[in-house]
């Protein structure tokens, strides 16, 4: 079946992951744990995954922010969340 969530609901769930995540080191290491701990499926963690990878805020070539600080990326996430519920996705 496919998955059928708003991206906008998909980030807010990775969000609420990172919020409570302990030894957080960056977004897509946190999409892995998500899914091998069943937070969400692994078809969610891949659609996270590839609008991570078509939504950088600014070049780099691993880490965007600092590794291990969740803040940037959760005002990040938050923005992009807002984005997205205007446009209705």
């Amino acid at each position: 079946m496919r998955n059928k969530k708003k991206m906008s609901k998909l980030l807010t769930m990775l969000k609420t992951y990172i919020k409570k995540e302990k030894g957080f080191s960056g977004m897509c290491v946190s999409i892995t744990w998500a899914t091998k701990y069943k937070h969400m499926i692994d078809a969610e963690g891949d659609r996270l995954a590839d609008y991570l990878d078509n939504h950088t805020p600014r070049f780099t070539l691993a880490y965007w922010w600092k590794k291990g600080v969740k803040k940037p990326r959760i005002d990040w996430l938050t923005e992009k969340i807002k984005e997205l519920k205007s446009e209705g996705l």
